[in-house]
């Protein structure tokens, strides 16, 4: 399981099992009773659509990593609020000011967590659409065999 599906299985969510050229080989020949070579042209769809998705996961891993740092910027914001407000508790006539902060600090925070929240949604969306991709290729790679056969 890559670190993508990993954060993102947290969730509920899990990612389709890729089609690799074997199983697409084992699929022919339970399915059709049609046995393809290793370097069968059949299997072009195949291997390109594997290699479409490990570049797709690369990409989500990256949006998952700018995303994680987005919000520990956000989170040290908060921090930093935090700590402005704790310093200010040293004065009596500042209190009022101090709570303030720490609401607009509590707000922050849930604004953090709704933005977390939002990116695990895509993140499973994303997914999600990963596995159609997985299907409309299998099916695109079923139509060039059958044409294929039929030539």
């Amino acid at each position: 399981m890559t670190s993508t599906e990993k954060q993102v299985s947290g969730n509920g969510g899990e990612a389709p099992e890729v089609m690799t050229v074997e199983k697409a080989r084992q699929l022919l020949l339970t399915s059709l009773n049609l046995k393809v070579g290793e370097k069968d042209p059949a299997l072009i769809p195949v291997v390109l659509h594997k290699a479409l998705l490990e570049d797709y996961e690369r990409l989500l891993e990256r949006h998952v990593a700018a995303s994680a740092e987005a919000m520990t910027l956000a989170a040290s914001s908060v921090v930093k609020t935090v700590r402005q407000a704790a310093d200010g508790l040293r004065d009596e006539t500042l209190k009022s000011s101090v709570r303030q902060s720490l609401a607009e600090a509590a707000e922050y925070a849930r604004q953090i967590e709704s933005l977390k929240s939002d990116l695990q949604r895509t993140v499973a969306r994303q997914i999600a659409v990963h596995g159609i991709l997985t299907v409309v290729t299998f099916i695109a790679a079923a139509a060039t065999i059958l044409a294929l056969m039929k030539v």
